[in-house]
């Protein structure tokens, strides 16, 4: 296996590029320098993308040429030149949660910049057939060209984070294979174009943002799936919507904007946050273990009326903190409204 090896520096990426046609492993060393985001993003983000730049020193005359433009994801054609292997070295800085904003997908991300958030399953990433991994070809870092079914080798057991986000139309499914177990937080964050996905009896969990924005309209999560996590499918039109049998806790913002005329809280969940299920849910009901109910879970302040929009509420008999009478849910030690302004924190009214 030919190996070819592009110091910063040394010489121009075009040229090298040229010299390395029939190479099959490529190994990136010095600086990895790069422009994250396209130019027409960059305004949009711009205070976020200075802090990104502080951290990992972008320019114009380094990798922006292979990674900026985004070959890898737009140009690149693997018969002229098939790189399989790429390897960072000397990553400046790390990318925090704070650096990337929830609605900073609405363009895809530049492939360098997945492979940055991805770095914890190593700096070693295999490129084959239009999809990138982790170097065990068990992660998802990107895929060119989604469109129509897509999908996902039997061999990737993860979506990465980004992934798979700021897909637009044309409308694309999702077909995820046995055995999957991960989908990371913004895997498909402002993916539009989503508009139905799988979800494996063998998926455990689903991180922050993941679905946020997308036009999923059916939702069936497997039982190994125990939380919701915050915002995980905030502004997606769900009509049919199935909660694990072993859900524990639904989270900040997890379904902003859903609209369901009944909906039934599974034995076993512990909390319902605030924000949780914003939106317009005419019943609800909350099993016996439920034993953490925020008194804004179904509404966003900005938004939505907390006395317009209350749902009728029925709780387990056998509920050891809350109990429901005529659709009004109270609490047992105080016997007094939870929801709406009745239930606000005094330190909040």
């Amino acid at each position: 296996m030919k190996t070819a090896i592009f110091e910063y520096g040394k010489q121009s990426l075009a040229n090298w590029i040229a010299e390395n046609q029939d190479c099959e492993k490529m190994v990136l060393v010095g600086k990895v320098r790069c422009n994250l985001w396209d130019d027409n993003f960059k305004e949009k983000v711009s205070e976020n993308v200075s802090q990104i730049r502080r951290e990992i020193n972008i320019g114009w005359d380094s990798f922006d040429l292979l990674f900026g433009f985004d070959l890898i994801a737009k140009d690149f054609h693997p018969a002229e030149f098939d790189v399989k292997d790429m390897h960072l070295l000397d990553c400046d800085g790390e990318i925090n949660d704070e650096d990337i904003p929830y609605d900073a997908t609405e363009k895809q991300p530049s492939s360098i910049l997945k492979m940055l958030v991805n770095k914890k399953y190593g700096t070693r990433f295999l490129y084959q057939n239009g999809i990138l991994t982790s170097e065990d070809g068990q992660v998802l870092i990107h895929y060119q060209n989604v469109k129509g079914t897509t999908t996902i080798p039997g061999t990737i057991n993860t979506i990465g984070r980004l992934a798979l986000a700021g897909i637009d139309k044309p409308e694309f499914e999702v077909v995820l294979p046995d055995g999957f177990v991960s989908i990371e937080e913004q895997a498909f964050n402002m993916s539009d174009g989503l508009v139905a996905i799988n979800f494996p009896s063998s998926l455990r969990f689903i991180g922050k943002y993941a679905f946020c924005g997308t036009n999923l309209s059916e939702v069936s999560l497997p039982d190994k799936i125990e939380e919701i996590p915050a915002f995980c499918f905030q502004y997606v039109p769900i009509e049919k919507l199935h909660l694990p049998d072993n859900l524990k806790y639904i989270r900040y913002g997890a379904f902003v904007g859903f609209y369901c005329n009944e909906l039934n809280i599974p034995e076993g969940t512990k909390e319902v946050e605030a924000w949780s299920i914003s939106g317009i849910c005419d019943k609800v009901y909350f099993p016996k273990s439920t034993i953490e109910i925020a008194y804004d879970f179904y509404f966003e302040e900005m938004i939505d009326d907390p006395e317009e929009d209350k749902p009728y509420v029925e709780v387990h008999p056998d509920n050891p903190v809350y109990f429901s009478k005529d659709g009004i849910l109270y609490s047992r030690a105080t016997g007094k409204e939870v929801l709406g302004r009745a239930g606000r924190p005094e330190k909040e009214q």
